[in-house]
């Protein structure tokens, strides 16, 4: 080997040694950096600075957006504020580590905070084990059950819970809660005595006199709300919606008290974008639209620009039907990463105004700026149904089913869709899709043979699909009447009324499953049974190939 290419070796190899360690001392450095503003989040979350902390936090996520640590931590700060936000954050938590329980326990205890039920219900189903069967556990569960207003539920939960842990004060004072509305005076009465002797001193004085507000409120006692209320928000574990409840208590009352502490309300909200929200929220149902969105110009233009303020102030448009106002106010905003969502009130106000066209192409742009992401889209599909745009959330459901094929409720609540409009040809273009996609699919075969064979198209491959579906599932009425359907147009007469003859009264309360069932019976020659299906039939919500069979039938 020559000196030459010695040399050349040689240089090469510092060059590639330079690039590693120059690579390994970024990779050092960042750790550290994440470090470091991890344990400077911490200090200002302790010192209750959530302006720093939450700075040092979003430096955290730059560096590693999967720190579970820093998701727990936004998560805490965002709950300390009574932000709904911090449910999400609990939802990240609990997804980067699912071997820890205490992170389900913290996302359902947010959840009920903010009344949000399914994702509760859905954190503590995802429990198991020995956390499944702790204390926590059905202290929450109680917490769930009288949220949804099951008070019997409740209790019960919570004896299981004080059982579990008999020294928490907490449950003791949720159970009591459960038993204040008893039929029996004397359990009432007791349950009252327990939650007015907590001391006011003691940090469980809060919830004691959230429980005595409700109370009384549900007995219509206005004043003994007011004076539970008045004691309750003048501590400072209350949250803001404690002070917004109190604001409510005091204009039932009509209380000369009202002007004043709504004012003071006003005042708190020019330095909070939840408390903002808060109000605004409230004022929007006791004083209107109008006024709240007035009220809500004048807030400083960084409460204004704070997502959930902003979204209010979409709401009271929409309400006042005010398209080009909504129009102008959107393309003011700066929607960061959900540009989509502006796009979406463009394309509902053009369509307010009429200008379908101008709506369309709106719609169009908020789908590719949603850039086929599974929570923009279902979003977007949300936002369409709820203000009743229906081609647009078919749109969006379309495109959910073909990218996101395991989000069976996109597919079902799209074939439901055509299904009310009557649109068999769209029903069955998305289900041949879906099955190309999954061919295992049984319940999308048994569809799509049905489909296929009330169009009379490609009936070899319908044939086929229905008996591979009901193979599969004997036990499926709807599978049954479609096979035997499939059997009939064979001229399988015989076989397909034996298939019949199986199914349960029940079974034929379903429109299209009495439907078949009296196409088979009149095939086989038995007239009587098939008028009374086809009668039953015609009284449901059938396909327009459906009626017409039903109709030539009868």
């Amino acid at each position: 080997m020559s000196s030459g290419v010695k040399k050349l070796l040689i240089i090469c190899g510092v060059l590639l040694l330079m690039a590693v360690g120059g690579w390994f001392g970024r990779k050092s450095y960042l750790k550290v950096a994440e470090r470091r503003s991890l344990e400077e989040a911490r200090r200002y979350f302790a010192k209750n600075d959530f302006r720093q902390a939450g700075l040092c936090l979003q430096r955290v996520l730059q560096l590693n957006p999967v720190n579970i640590e820093a998701c727990r931590l936004t998560a805490e700060m965002l709950d300390k504020v009574d932000s709904a936000a911090a449910i999400q954050w609990r939802v990240r938590t609990a997804k980067l580590e699912t071997n820890n329980p205490a992170h389900l326990f913290e996302l359902a205890q947010t959840a009920l905070k903010h009344r949000d039920h399914r994702t509760a219900a859905a954190a503590l189903n995802s429990l198991t084990g020995d956390a499944r069967g702790s204390g926590k556990y059905h202290e929450l569960a109680g917490a769930l059950a009288w949220s949804l207003n099951d008070p019997l539920k409740a209790e019960k939960e919570f004896e299981t819970a004080l059982r579990l842990s008999p020294t928490n004060e907490l449950v003791r004072l949720n159970l009591a809660r459960t038993r204040l509305s008893s039929t029996n005076p004397s359990v009432s009465a007791n349950a009252r005595e327990m939650l007015l002797s907590v001391p006011s001193g003691s940090p469980l004085r809060v919830f004691s006199l959230r429980s005595l507000v409700s109370d009384a409120m549900g007995a219509n006692n206005l004043k003994a709300a007011t004076a539970y209320s008045r004691e309750l928000v003048e501590l400072r574990a209350a949250y803001p919606t404690d002070r917004i409840a109190h604001l409510e208590i005091l204009r039932k009352g009509n209380s000369p008290e009202y002007g004043k502490c709504r004012n003071e309300l006003m005042v708190r909200a020019t330095n909070s974008p939840n408390e903002a929200f808060l109000l605004g929220r409230w004022m929007i149902g006791a004083e209107g639209p109008k006024a709240t969105v007035d009220w809500l110009h004048q807030l400083p233009a960084e409460i204004q620009t704070n997502q959930p303020v902003t979204l209010l102030i979409v709401d009271c448009y929409i309400a006042l039907k005010e398209w080009e106002r909504l129009i102008e106010f959107s393309r003011g905003q700066r929607w960061e990463g959900e540009g989509y969502y502006g796009m979406a009130l463009e394309a509902l106000a053009y369509r307010r105004l009429e200008k379908n066209q101008n709506g369309s192409a709106s719609w169009q742009k908020a789908l590719r700026l949603a850039g086929g992401g599974l929570e923009r889209l279902k979003k977007l599909a949300q936002l369409a149904t709820a203000w009743g745009l229906q081609g647009e959330a078919n749109e969006a459901l379309q495109q959910l089913a073909v990218r996101f094929p395991k989000e069976k409720w996109a597919a079902d609540q799209l074939i439901k869709n055509f299904y009310a409009e009557g649109n068999t040809s769209a029903i069955r273009n998305l289900l041949a899709r879906l099955s190309s996609a999954d061919p295992e699919d049984i319940r999308c075969k048994n569809n799509l043979a049905s489909i296929l064979l009330l169009q009379k198209m490609e009936l070899t491959k319908a044939h086929q699909l229905a008996e591979e579906a009901y193979r599969s599932s004997p036990g499926n009425a709807f599978f049954v009447s479609t096979y035997a359907y499939s059997l009939s147009l064979q001229g399988k007469n015989v076989e397909a009324a034996a298939l019949m003859e199986g199914l349960s009264a029940q079974d034929l309360e379903s429109p299209s499953i009495a439907l078949y069932y009296g196409l088979v019976q009149l095939q086989a020659g038995n007239k009587s049974a098939a008028k009374q299906a086809l009668g039953r039939a015609m009284t449901g919500k059938l396909l327009p190939e459906e009626v017409e069979l039903a109709r030539t039938a009868l």
